[in-house]
């Protein structure tokens, strides 16, 4: 049975540790920037967009079939079979992908390495790596087990940052960075996989719910793919039209605007299981107010953080990479940072069609999607460079947002309550003011800057009345646990 308050703890708690994990990438970013040429760093984030890319292929939908066919299951040998089944398809298809990096190394060194086939090597064996972990991780979603899922998380985490910067500071470069994310991503591997082993056996798996894995699940790919063209391909097209350099400037100025996927992760890792469990028992006005209630906690958060990201970019980039880094990153950051507010909002009502087991609706948003997006990157990227990639990547959010609704609006009408989401704009306008005003610089007086701009956010808020009783009963859940 569905249990709200259990829900709202469990967020609290994976959004604690997604927060751990975004400001990972706020300390690597100073690491890496300024420790390697800018053209090394733009090498470091098409490497790391790759691993990222190359599991969501090759593990064939698996993570989805395993959320929605394991995660009822309650007896241990049945929970073995199918958790083998699926770690023994993702064995085999990681080792091919990985021997298919081999096979092209030349070819892929040439386009984003600049001819360094050992950092290709190396990606070979972090994409095999990457595919195991997230499979492995992925049991504690279904699951789950929310507290491991954090613990290892948090652990995997700094592992990654520890070893990177510990091979960046040696003067490895771009080479050790890879080889730190390859030994703490394989410490933390054993670790899970000795655990799962512990609690549910080991057995050779017979393979019989192999198809309706499959059948569920390969749908899923174009999706994955074409949500990967949409978020990450830009980084290549940058690459290819204006060279590595670039690459760097964006991504530097999309990192920073990425932190509003804080607020994103632990919706999209919670509320699948949640919302089937609230499905299955034909609870539909509980599956509608848990939507609805998502979308309203989300923007509150998301419209301010979008407000202030935009506003201290330039300020925050520069303390934290290079002024050259600052100058030409911080441009984009507003433009992503509303893409990324957009896909937050996606990602909440996308659940519906998820619920209905609509997968070929979502595989057809996600490729027309990410095809407008790729077209709209090729004519715009090198006419106005960084700033075409961004509103390439607005427009198509903003697409991909409204077929979804247009669909799952047929089912379920979600409520955005527009007075409320006025009273967050209104209440960051204020706060934006006050921010200009301040006009920070220098680590201790942004930090100061956004802890106050926070704090008068949420009181222009709360004397608008934008939260009711049951909203500060909710958000009084969340932080008790």
């Amino acid at each position: 049975m569905f249990e709200p308050n259990l829900f709202i703890k469990r967020i609290g708690l994976v959004g604690a540790t997604s927060t751990f994990v975004a400001m990972s990438t706020f300390i690597l970013l100073p690491i890496l920037t300024k420790n390697v040429s800018v053209e090394d760093y733009g090498i470091w984030v098409q490497i790391t967009i790759a691993i990222g890319l190359v599991p969501s292929i090759v593990l064939l939908g698996m993570p989805y079939s395993m959320v929605r066919f394991l995660a009822p299951l309650k007896d241990k040998d049945d929970i073995a079979e199918g958790f083998y089944t699926i770690l023994f398809i993702n064995i085999l298809m990681s080792t091919l992908a990985s021997l298919l990096i081999l096979f092209f190394t030349p070819t892929i060194a040439n386009y984003i390495t600049n001819n360094d086939e050992i950092i290709v090597e190396l990606l070979a064996i972090a994409v095999f790596i990457e595919g195991l972990n997230t499979i492995s991780f992925n049991y504690f979603r279904t699951f789950q087990q929310i507290k491991r899922y954090s613990i290892f998380m948090m652990i995997k985490t700094l592992l990654n940052i520890i070893s990177i910067g510990f091979f960046i500071y040696q003067g490895f470069g771009i080479r050790g960075a890879i080889i730190g994310l390859i030994i703490s991503n394989s410490i933390i591997l054993f670790i899970i996989l000795s655990l799962i082993v512990n609690e549910v056996g080991f057995k050779i798996p017979k393979f019989f719910s192999l198809k309706d894995y499959l059948i569920f699940g390969l749908p899923t790919i174009p999706g994955d793919l074409s949500s990967w063209i949409l978020q990450s391909s830009n980084r290549f097209v940058i690459g290819l039209f204006l060279g590595a350099s670039f690459v760097g400037y964006f991504s530097a100025g999309y990192t920073l605007a990425n932190a509003i996927t804080i607020f994103l992760a632990p919706l999209s890792f919670m509320l699948p299981a949640a919302l089937s469990e609230c499905y299955s028992d034909d609870s539909i006005n509980e599956v509608k107010y848990t939507l609805d209630s998502t979308i309203k906690y989300f923007l509150a958060i998301s419209i301010p953080a979008t407000f202030g990201i935009s506003i201290l970019s330039r300020s925050i980039l520069t303390e934290m990479t290079t002024p050259e880094i600052a100058a030409k990153g911080y441009i984009i950051t507003p433009i992503v940072a509303v893409s990324l507010l957009i896909l937050g909002v996606y990602t909440i009502a996308t659940q519906i069609i998820i619920l209905k087991m609509m997968t070929q609706l979502m595989l057809f948003i996600w490729v027309f999607g990410a095809a407008l997006n790729f077209v709209l990157n090729l004519v715009m990227i090198p006419r106005i460079g960084l700033i075409g990639a961004a509103i390439s990547m607005l427009i198509a959010y903003l697409t991909v947002l409204f077929s979804t609704l247009f669909y799952s609006n047929k089912w379920i009408r979600l409520d955005f309550q527009w007075g409320f989401i006025l009273r967050c704009v209104l209440s960051s306008l204020l706060m934006s003011l006050i921010l200009m005003g301040l006009n920070p610089s220098g680590i201790f007086h942004l930090i100061g800057a956004v802890l106050l701009s926070v704090l008068i956010y949420f009181l222009l808020l709360y004397g608008l009345k934008g939260f009711d009783n049951k909203d500060i009963k909710n958000i009084k859940i969340f932080f008790k646990h």
